[in-house]
């Protein structure tokens, strides 16, 4: 049965590269940068061979842009835009300030939840792409590509106030 959501301990384990569309990654830059306060988004693809491809992806309302993130796991888990390949795979948001690095309350997240985490600095306009091991947060390489992308790239989900919620600091 093939996953709808998350990584596999084994995908996980053998990823090296976050693979992104030139033109996703512009898109979620710009998004970061014109909000002024930490935005986050569902990243969606599928692993082939030791890389993640990142094909579209959906912007997530934060309920606490107060200094961090907070989404509601109801609306993270929401169906993936179309394409018979993609499923939910990673978590994107932004820094305001200062650099991609993950803070300490990112690297509890990413210690806890199959994704790959990428970390945008509107500062600095970069890009980082984490996941966890057993030696801990572990870094993955970025690289942009000019492939074609499937689907949505910025699609808003409906949101229920008493959904779950994921908080995260930033």
């Amino acid at each position: 049965m093939r996953r709808r959501y998350g990584l596999s301990g084994m995908e996980l384990k053998q990823l090296r590269a976050v693979v992104i569309d030139n033109a996703l990654r512009q898109q979620l830059g710009t998004h970061a940068g014109a909000a002024g306060y930490e935005i986050c988004a569902a990243l969606y693809g599928y692993v082939e061979n030791s890389s993640l491809v990142v094909t579209g992806w959906r912007r997530l309302t934060n309920r606490d842009p107060s200094g961090c993130f907070m989404v509601s796991v109801n609306e993270l888990l929401h169906p993936a835009p179309s394409g018979e390949k993609s499923r939910l795979v990673g978590l994107f948001h932004s820094h305001l300030q200062g650099s991609a690095q993950p803070s300490d309350l990112d690297c509890s997240s990413i210690a806890r939840l199959p994704f790959v985490w990428t970390i945008t600095s509107v500062a600095g306009d970069e890009l980082r792409a984490f996941t966890w091991s057993k030696a801990g947060v572990r870094e993955l390489s970025v690289q942009t590509s000019s492939r074609s992308t499937e689907g949505p790239h910025n699609v808003s989900a409906i949101l229920v106030d008493s959904e779950p919620s994921i908080r995260q600091g930033g």
